[in-house]
């Protein structure tokens, strides 16, 4: 957001493990986060448990 200078960036993030922990970051720094793909439940109730 402060590198591009623009309020609405929307960040992609890949749901893995080290996505997940990417998209925990940038949720606390304000960022949106788009975050996918989603492959099975596990994951999917990783990526809700992150944001």
């Amino acid at each position: 957001m402060r590198r591009v200078g623009r309020p609405n960036v929307l960040m992609g993030v890949r749901a893995t493990p080290d996505g997940l922990a990417a998209v925990v970051r940038c949720l606390g720094e304000g960022l949106g986060v788009c975050c996918g793909p989603v492959f099975g439940a596990a994951a999917y109730e990783a990526v809700r448990e992150a944001g």
